[in-house]
């Protein structure tokens, strides 16, 4: 089994440049210039999702395309599928406050 970590931006800063060998972002789609994302050592797979947290039947057609669908969820696990007890995933989000 594959080491896991979950952790928020500010951590994800430093992991992702020296811990993990996959990272995924999951951010706020409207995450403008004024913070600074996690990018993964050269080495390293990095995936980033785009999304609001909100629930599916609250959404509206403004929402469509920012949610989380099964389509990206899909993406998600197969981006993970052939890790090997070697490998390192981080994933974070922008607002958690672990």
């Amino acid at each position: 089994m594959f080491e896991l970590k979950i952790s928020n931006l500010k951590i994800a800063l430093q992991l992702s440049q020296h811990w993990a060998t996959h990272t995924i972002s999951l951010l706020n789609p409207d995450t403008g210039k004024l913070i600074k994302i996690p990018l993964a050592s050269p080495d390293a797979l990095q995936r980033r999702y785009y999304i609001y947290d909100i629930n599916p039947s609250e959404f509206s057609a403004f929402f469509k395309d920012k949610i989380a669908t099964p389509e990206k969820i899909q993406d998600i696990l197969e981006f993970t599928a052939p890790l090997q007890s070697k490998d390192k995933l981080l994933i974070h989000c922008q607002e958690s406050k672990l």
